[in-house]
């Protein structure tokens, strides 16, 4: 559907629209644990963003970035650079949550425990 939207979108030159697929496109990729694809979409949707001057997405994007960095370098400069463009739209609430929610996502240790062979699967979910 993105696909589609996506070449209506440019057929039609609106920017906005186009740099949403594929920012939506990014999104699905991500929950799918294709970072590699999703971080190529987002990549490609920063630039789309940065023409109009849209702040706001401007930081969701680097956000997104922050999240699927391949390293702390990467992720502190996302995170500034998302903190950048939000403090141009003056809204506290995006700029407080910014760095718990631009932190890597972790499995949580009894996930990891399992993950590693520390625990059978039997303890993960106790009987209802």
């Amino acid at each position: 559907m993105y696909e589609e939207a996506l070449s209506l979108y440019r057929q039609v030159g609106s920017v906005q629209g186009e740099a949403s697929c594929i920012e939506g496109l990014g999104d699905i990729a991500l929950r799918r644990s294709d970072h590699e694809q999703a971080r190529q979409r987002y990549e490609e949707a920063l630039p789309l963003y940065e023409h109009i001057q849209e702040p706001y997405s401007i930081g969701l994007t680097h956000r997104h970035l922050a999240r699927i960095a391949l390293d702390e370098n990467e992720r502190n400069r996302r995170v500034q650079a998302a903190r950048h463009a939000w403090q141009r739209i003056e809204c506290p609430t995006l700029l407080k949550e910014l760095d718990d929610s631009a932190r890597p996502r972790r499995a949580p240790p009894v996930l990891s425990s399992f993950a590693f062979g520390k625990i059978p699967k039997s303890q993960l979910l106790e009987p209802f």
